[in-house]
């Protein structure tokens, strides 16, 4: 666990002024990781992640490099608070800081009128072009990453899957290669975590994403499907999952009155809609492999997925009314 005092005293020595209040604004409790409310004397408040790894300083920069880039194509991401040496980040032995602008309003809940908006969000992000070389980083949307990630942890997890299970890594195997083999799939920047858990509401007509870690190059499409399945997910029953026409309608319309999908998109959309679950179900089964056949993460996976191809053909046919 991070003490607040140890906050207190990185945030007076790195960017310069005493917090009248911190807060950690985190689910889990991590000694090597923070997300805190930092507010100052004045009222203005800020989010500062706070990172302990060795590569983190380098993965700041580029979050904040990218964040910059947003703003000045007027896109409503947080802006980059610089430190009193005007960096963008900053560092102390081997800690890694980044301050952030605090976004004001309340978390969506996951209703069509909210998430036409966050669809909108999201297409106006995906209609951006970034044609710097510079402070690059393939998204895990990216499908080199999911060629050189997530299909080798989905075909080491099938190793030490119970039987029951196969055919899910079978098939979200088989749906990652299909995003791989696709040609062309256009690329573009993407959020790489968009859902309503990550979708602010700052005024009545107003959604913005927050927690932009994963931010990065990859496939709009596959950020898409990711949006597409995650409005599904019931926090207070994760094993229910109801296709919603409603919701995807909504989602889709917003979207698409900004990005609109290519034929080749549309007829891969359902590889899309599981990406999510093959990319959490890779990083979950490397880290706790060997697998149990009464796993309730691979249980509620594997829920999911019965689920998910009913959702993307109702997503298809809302892109092709659309």
């Amino acid at each position: 666990m991070i003490h607040l005092s140890f906050v207190s005293d990185l945030v007076e020595t790195i960017y310069g002024f005493s917090p009248a209040e911190i807060e950690s604004i985190q689910r889990y409790t991590f000694d090597w990781r923070g997300i805190f409310s930092v507010r100052e004397e004045n009222g203005q408040r800020w989010v500062l992640r706070l990172l302990n790894h060795p590569d983190a300083a380098r993965e700041f920069r580029t979050t904040a490099t990218l964040l910059d880039w947003l703003n000045g194509q007027h896109y409503p991401a947080p802006w980059v608070r610089r430190t009193r040496a005007q960096h963008f980040v900053g560092t102390r032995n081997t800690w890694a800081l980044l301050l952030l602008s605090f976004v004001e309003g309340e978390m969506i809940a996951p209703e069509p009128s909210n998430l036409r908006l966050l669809g909108a969000r999201l297409g106006q992000l995906h209609v951006l072009t970034h044609n710097s070389t510079s402070a690059m980083r393939l998204s895990r949307c990216h499908p080199e990453t999911i060629a050189t990630h997530t299909i080798p942890q989905l075909d080491a997890g099938s190793r030490s899957a119970p039987e029951a299970f196969a055919a899910l890594f079978h098939s979200l195997r088989a749906s990652m290669n299909a995003i791989v083999q696709t040609e062309p799939l256009l690329l573009g920047i993407t959020h790489g975590d968009c859902w309503y858990m990550n979708a602010i509401k700052a005024k009545a007509q107003d959604v913005r994403l927050i927690d932009w870690d994963n931010i990065g190059i990859g496939a709009p499409l596959l950020d898409l499907g990711y949006l597409l399945l995650s409005s599904h997910f019931r926090l207070d029953d994760p094993f229910c999952i109801e296709p919603n026409q409603d919701i995807i309608r909504a989602i889709m319309e917003g979207y698409q009155e900004h990005y609109h999908l290519t034929r080749q998109e549309v007829h891969s959309l359902r590889y899309a809609v599981y990406f999510p679950l093959a990319c959490h179900l890779g990083t979950y089964s490397e880290k706790n492999a060997p697998l149990r056949e009464d796993d309730l993460f691979l249980i509620k996976t594997q829920q999911r997925f019965h689920q998910a191809t009913m959702i993307a053909q109702m997503a298809e046919a809302c892109a092709a009314d659309t």
